[in-house]
């Protein structure tokens, strides 16, 4: 199983969610619980597009 940690900050009321490691993966939403169903369909957006264009998934640093 993968795990894909997700950094969410805020500012000016607005939540900002990103995945260290993960290039061109984050987005946003005004609610913490907005943002957090973003990052998880960006997340599977992603996933799947790599997938479906049978590309390599390219992680900068393992974590733990």
């Amino acid at each position: 199983m993968l795990f894909f940690p997700c950094v969410i900050t805020q500012e000016d009321h607005i939540y900002y969610a990103n995945f260290p490691g993960l290039d061109n993966v984050f987005t946003d939403g005004e609610s913490l619980e907005e943002v957090v169903d973003n990052a998880k369909d960006v997340l599977k957006g992603m996933l799947f597009s790599m997938y479906k264009n049978l590309s390599l998934i390219h992680i900068s640093e393992p974590t733990r």
